[in-house]
């Protein structure tokens, strides 16, 4: 042994030891879990992810800028990021309207096609200066539904029909007639064109936009969708409009009556101009006007019909005219009301109430909703009446909760989800992505005094009254309203509205 020195076997094994040392060294930072290889992997994954969020930062950017510029031109949604948008107020806005064909092509207020007559419809005219109504024929110019005309198509049955210069109305012809002067109206209905809509949502104050309603949901600046509103079956038109379900005919029967749509693709609907009223007249209760024995007409200055119940008034609705397929309105057909008057195209503001304590319809008795056109959808004497104050209107529309229901076919009625313990909140938050009704769209909350547009009540059906009433009462101004929606479980105070389709439309 050499004590002065290192020893071939101390050396031996300070090599190996040496080499063991290298190769974990090595192994460490060249192996395939190695430090290196870590460091790229991580360098390569914070380069995705950033990549990543830059994208969905680009498709925020492109969805807000493709909807804040859109022209209604093109036919693809952008990418909509998938956190949920939270929550923002729905209770004050504005409604862009587009008018469609059945193709659902925009086209202009200009062309709107003419609306289909059949049976005893007679179109008229308003002549400002005789202040009177004028038989027209169908060429004639008889409707303008551009922005500064507001002059909707309007028409009158030949039920109580006076023109002058006519001997018998119900048996001349609309050109024996055209150009006179109407003496005494007849039953009269007003034309709502098929069309697409989009909402935005806008702080109290009107200075700031929270939002939209569009074909994807209710969404928020940066296009997130809020939670339980993402629209389903809904027909896009253009760049996210949505094809109100009004005027179409949905995949199954389910959609229909979930939606509130039609058995076929419509150009447009009928509305009655005013509450309904009886020839006959009120009996002022219960056994004497929840009957089928009177007969339902549709004129200005007399008491609507009340003291009935929802199963008489849809049976009588039918009965009406099967062949105009006569029907009790639904929600979907009062939303699109709403959000046409809303427009452009409509008053775009508040309707004033009729705050007529006799119920008189238009306002008063005679001839009054002449000078009452601020309580017209359109704010002159073409629009739809009553649908603010007067009497509230029972619609064929209700909860799925089982206590009380119409049989009838499914385009005729709208069924509204029933929620967890079927009360008011917890039915309103189940119907969150039911679309063109003026109820959820137009409402920050389903039980709130003051909680839809221009601060009208608000209050969805529960198990103690399942079936929707609209335009509330004349003795309040909260308590009634073009956006009102709300329960009542007594029928003394409530009318309601017809609404004919005619089969070629």
């Amino acid at each position: 042994m050499n004590k002065d020195g290192i020893t071939l076997v101390a050396l031996v094994v300070t090599i190996v030891v040496l080499l063991i040392l290298a190769g974990i060294t090595i192994t460490v930072a060249l192996g395939d879990n190695g430090i290196i290889k870590m460091a790229q992997k991580t360098a390569e994954q914070t380069n995705s992810s950033m990549q990543k969020e830059q994208q969905e930062l680009n498709n925020v950017l492109e969805w807000t800028q493709n909807y804040l510029n859109s022209e209604g031109n093109s036919e693809e949604n952008p990418p909509i990021p998938e956190e949920p948008a939270e929550e923002f107020s729905r209770a004050n806005g504005n409604i862009d309207i587009v008018f469609v064909n059945k193709s659902n092509n925009i086209i202009s207020a200009a062309a709107v096609p003419t609306p289909t007559i059949s049976g005893d419809m007679v179109p008229v005219k308003w002549n400002e200066a005789s202040k009177a109504w004028y038989v027209c024929r169908t060429s004639d110019n008889w409707y303008n539904y551009a922005e500064d005309a507001k002059q909707w198509a309007n028409i009158m049955l030949k039920d109580g029909l006076v023109v002058e210069g006519v001997t018998n109305p119900k048996t001349a012809t609309i050109e024996e007639m055209a150009g006179k002067k109407v003496m005494a109206e007849g039953s009269m209905f007003v034309y709502v064109p098929r069309y697409a809509y989009k909402i935005e949502y806008l702080s109290a104050d009107g200075s700031t936009v929270l939002g939209y309603s569009n074909s994807v949901g209710i969404v928020d600046t940066q296009g997130r969708v809020v939670e339980g509103t993402r629209k389903q079956a809904v027909k896009k038109v253009g760049n996210s409009y949505i094809l109100h379900p009004a005027f179409t005919k949905f995949e199954t029967e389910e959609l229909t009556m979930a939606n509130g749509g039609w058995k076929e693709e419509l150009n447009g609907i009928w509305v009655a101009k005013f509450e309904a009223s009886s020839v006959e007249g009120n009996g002022d209760s219960s056994s004497a006007d929840n009957v089928t024995t009177k007969t339902i007409q549709i004129k200005p200055g007399v008491a609507s019909w009340r003291n009935i119940y929802v199963n008489t008034i849809f049976k009588n609705c039918q009965n009406y005219n099967s062949t105009l397929n006569s029907h009790m309105m639904k929600n979907s057909e009062w939303g699109a009301c709403i959000y046409l008057s809303k427009s452009i195209y409509g008053k775009k503001a508040s309707i004033e109430s009729n705050n007529n304590d006799s119920h008189y319809t238009g306002g008063g008795s005679g001839t009054a909703y002449i000078s009452n056109t601020e309580q017209s959808t359109t704010g002159n004497v073409y629009g739809i009446y009553d649908m603010s104050g007067g009497s509230w209107e029972y619609v064929a529309s209700y909860i799925n909760n089982g206590v009380n229901s119409i049989n009838s076919s499914e385009h005729l009625k709208q069924v509204y989800s029933k929620g967890n313990d079927d009360s008011i909140e917890m039915n309103y938050q189940a119907n969150k992505g039911i679309y063109g009704d003026a109820v959820y769209e137009t409402s920050m909350e389903g039980s709130y005094s003051v909680g839809s547009w221009y601060g009208d009540y608000a209050f969805f059906p529960d198990t103690r009254a399942p079936f929707f009433e609209r335009g509330g009462y004349y003795i309040d101004n909260w308590n009634g309203g073009l956006v009102f929606n709300g329960n009542k479980s007594s029928n003394e105070d409530s009318s309601f509205r017809l609404v004919l389709v005619t089969s070629t439309m």
